[in-house]
């Protein structure tokens, strides 16, 4: 009897780990499938994830728009530069990997500034991009990404907290102290998906002065405005360090909507 007894005790204690096992399994299933019909760029907040800092979430923000189909963010971009940090001590012409944006789509209100949104405490309209991007890991190498989606108000939340003035700061010195002459470092005003960078991280232009800001001498997206804001945290999310100002790694082809 103590032996049948035994027996029942192991066979419920099975049978409990089993159920636990599989409502575990259904558990994972039922968040797969409600990450797939939210869309991209809408993850928890730092307070709701507990994440003592709002950088670390970045990677979340990649793991949860990488589920469902057509709103992926390629997983070959997060944190692609964090182990291939720029020296500055050696030529561009030897350092990779490189990415080249093109931008398909933006919203509307993408020259919107983000100050406005957060101090003024209304709702962040949704704001999606839809970007390509083409990783050289090697001068010799690339492979092509997307279309993938990265939205407002997501990035918000996701990246609050980040000092985005680097980032101001790595663009203005482009124009300055690093803007180097064609040649096999850089292909000057005319602009490919590499290997060879332009001068410039973003296309110039009149055209573009009225994309990024409609403000007569805005040469790039600052971070003041959703758009900056948008490539501020994808870098980071990325691992790119800004803080090393003569780093052209990264640069964007073109924007597909822009035309001139």
């Amino acid at each position: 009897m103590e032996g049948a007894g035994l027996r029942r005790g192991a066979r419920s204690i099975a049978g409990s780990i089993a159920r636990t096992i599989a409502e575990t399994i259904a558990n994972r299933a039922f968040v797969a499938c409600l990450l797939m019909v939210l869309p991209a760029g809408c993850v928890p907040s730092s307070d709701q994830t507990g994440a003592s800092n709002p950088l670390n979430s970045l990677s979340a923000f990649f793991h949860t728009a990488m589920v469902g189909p057509g709103s992926s963010i390629p997983p070959e971009l997060a944190g692609i530069f964090t182990n291939a940090p720029y020296d500055p001590n050696e030529k561009l012409t030897n350092q990779y990997p490189r990415v080249a944006f093109t931008v398909l789509t933006s919203p509307p209100n993408h020259a919107e500034m983000v100050n406005n949104l957060v101090v003024g405490g209304a709702p962040v309209p949704p704001a999606c991009w839809q970007l390509e991007a083409r990783i050289w890991p090697s001068a010799t190498v690339s492979k092509d990404t997307g279309p993938f989606t990265i939205c407002m108000p997501g990035i918000l939340s996701v990246a609050a907290g980040v000092p985005l003035g680097g980032f101001d700061e790595w663009l203005l010195a482009e124009a300055t102290l690093y803007r180097p002459t064609p040649g096999p470092e850089t292909t000057g005003r005319r602009r490919t998906l590499g290997p060879v960078p332009p001068d410039t991280v973003f296309p110039e232009g009149v055209q573009y002065m009225g994309y990024y800001r409609n403000l007569p001498g805005d040469e790039f997206p600052g971070s003041y405005t959703e758009e900056g804001y948008m490539w501020a945290a994808l870098l980071h999310g990325m691992g790119f360090d800004w803080d090393t100002r003569q780093d052209r790694r990264v640069w964007v082809y073109e924007y597909a909507a822009v035309e001139g």
